[in-house]
């Protein structure tokens, strides 16, 4: 009897050493419909391409906050900021409790008329019966003419009868 059980495990142990050698072995049969082409090598990674330089020339952007509360004359605030193309500009104003800052960033199309523009606005405006909640943060990409005025953006909050609207104006500078 224990000659049986030790010839049953001994080929026991031969059959589970074939198996796991055929299973280690690389497949010669040619691929099926099922199976899946091995994977290509990889390539080595190529760098990424530097952002290409803008053109030698500076953009004024102006950009005109107007705040109006009710049927009051509108408060107004200009500022602007000169960019290169493809170069990122800054403006960070404060006065008192109010307080604006702008990131922009242009760069200059074909034809030299029109800019492609990235404009961030934060406005904390000036504060009206004690409501610290009015506040602006925009961000936006668009278009601008050269020399002309577009409005980027209006909000308006009925509680408090207040409206601000955001005017930019750029002017390519040769």
């Amino acid at each position: 009897m224990f000659t049986r059980l030790m010839g049953t495990t001994v080929l026991a142990v031969m059959i589970a050493g074939s198996a796991q050698a055929q299973q280690a072995a690389p497949s010669r049969q040619a691929p099926t419909q099922n199976s899946k082409p091995a994977a290509p090598a990889a390539e080595p990674a190529t760098p990424p391409k530097p952002e290409p330089m803008g053109q030698p020339v500076n953009m004024k952007l102006e950009l005109t906050i107007s705040d109006q509360t009710g049927t009051a004359e509108p408060f107004k605030r200009t500022v602007s900021v000169i960019v290169a193309d493809r170069a990122n500009g800054y403006i960070r104003s404060s006065n008192g409790p109010m307080r604006l800052n702008v990131d922009a960033s242009p760069q200059l199309l074909l034809g030299g008329n029109t800019a492609r523009v990235r404009i961030s606005i934060e406005y904390l405006p000036r504060q009206t019966n004690g409501d610290v909640s009015a506040m602006l943060n925009q961000a936006v990409t668009l278009v601008l003419e050269n020399g002309k005025p577009f409005v980027i953006s209006q909000a308006a909050d009925p509680s408090a009868d207040r409206k601000i609207t955001v005017e930019a104006k750029l002017t390519v500078l040769r």
